[in-house]
């Protein structure tokens, strides 16, 4: 069984070829074994230019949509000098307290504890079609706005019996689960 701590400094798949899971979502729950596992080196998607001190909600990025029981276990860094908050799925916020929202700030360049743990912090999954919506605020103008996302993509089949482990796929979990 792959270690199954999300959140390592490095950036290894959670699961395996032949490892099973219930994968939990807002949309319900998909018991799920790993046929394959492929590696997503990186992508980079331009936003834009943003104006300074402005905020654009709800921007989708339909490239990370995947097909038909596919996972993908993603890691993004900002590239430019703007702030990220991650939905996923959309409408949904995951970087919240019951007061404030948090944001992915520009990675850092020089390797220290913030590069590692935003690093860490940026992990989220993508089931099929669900793919996330970001909000991004810039304190400056920015010609470009771009993240750059990596990880890993899992060809599934879905299974009768529990899987042995299990993993939040996008949402939060509530009282009712």
């Amino acid at each position: 069984m792959a270690d199954l701590h999300i959140y390592r400094r490095t950036l290894e798949p959670i699961l395996l070829p032949g490892e099973t899971a219930n994968l939990l979502m807002a949309k319900g729950l998909v018991r799920a074994k790993v046929l394959a596992v492929t590696a997503l080196p990186e992508y980079i998607k331009d936003f834009g230019a943003l104006s300074a001190a402005s905020t654009t909600t709800g921007q989708s990025d339909s490239n990370l949509q995947l097909n038909t029981l596919e996972l993908a276990q993603l890691r993004m860094r900002v590239l430019d000098d703007f702030r990220v908050k991650l939905y996923n799925p959309a409408p949904t916020k995951l970087w919240v307290t019951a007061k404030t929202d948090f944001w992915l700030p520009k990675f850092p360049d020089d390797p220290d504890f913030l590069r590692e743990f935003f690093w860490q912090a940026s992990e989220f999954f993508v089931w099929e079609d669900d793919y996330p919506n970001f909000d991004l605020v810039a304190v400056g103008a920015v010609a470009k706005s771009r993240i750059a996302f990596s990880g890993w993509k899992y060809k599934i089949v879905e299974i009768k019996e529990p899987g042995k482990v299990s993993i939040w796929i996008g949402s939060w979990p509530s009282a009712a689960v």
